[in-house]
């Protein structure tokens, strides 16, 4: 009996890909669409003059959430969390304002976790505890900022993609478009 399976595998290999192909599938009509090229990743100071401290710091202050929850402290997991999370809001503000995507958006958290996480990588822009408490209070400034500007502009009737924003607003990620 085991000898069946060996054949079936050797004819499978003999006969190569010809054995599982359909000969009467017409091969598609239209050409693969050409890949769209990925946006390009903006500069730094194109965001805003602490860019650079911001995504260390709301990265560093996600990292240690994790941390103090692995660690089975769950009310500094918490706060420090709430750090992260209005950092990275103030940044997506920032973004977004500017018009960068989330693709750039997510590009830059790649690049800074990486840079974050690597312990053989050069300490070039590391940020102190003090530095990224600053950026927390600036971050706050910056979010109640940009929702003072949005109450005193006018209101406008809600287009889909406001719609799906108001939607996302327990997560900030998934509002920038």
């Amino acid at each position: 009996m085991r000898l069946v399976p060996a054949l079936v595998l050797a004819t499978l290999l003999a006969t190569g890909p010809a054995l599982a192909q359909d000969a009467t599938t017409p091969a598609p009509a239209d050409p693969a669409a050409p890949a769209v090229a990925p946006l390009p990743i903006p500069e730094l100071s194109e965001i805003g003059p602490n860019a650079d401290r911001d995504f260390w710091c709301a990265l560093a202050y996600s990292l240690t959430s994790r941390a103090a929850q692995i660690g089975g402290n769950a009310e500094g997991s918490a706060a420090e969390a709430q750090k992260s999370q209005v950092i990275f809001a103030s940044l997506i503000t920032a973004m977004k304002a500017k018009n960068f995507q989330e693709e750039q958006f997510n590009a830059l958290t790649a690049r800074y976790t990486i840079k974050l996480m690597d312990p053989f990588g050069a300490i070039e822009g590391r940020q102190t505890r003090e530095a990224c408490e600053a950026a927390v209070v600036d971050g706050k400034a910056a979010i109640d900022a940009a929702n003072a500007a949005a109450a005193a502009a006018p209101e406008a009737p809600a287009t889909a993609q406001q719609q799906t924003r108001i939607a996302s607003r327990g997560n900030p990620l998934l509002a920038i478009r």
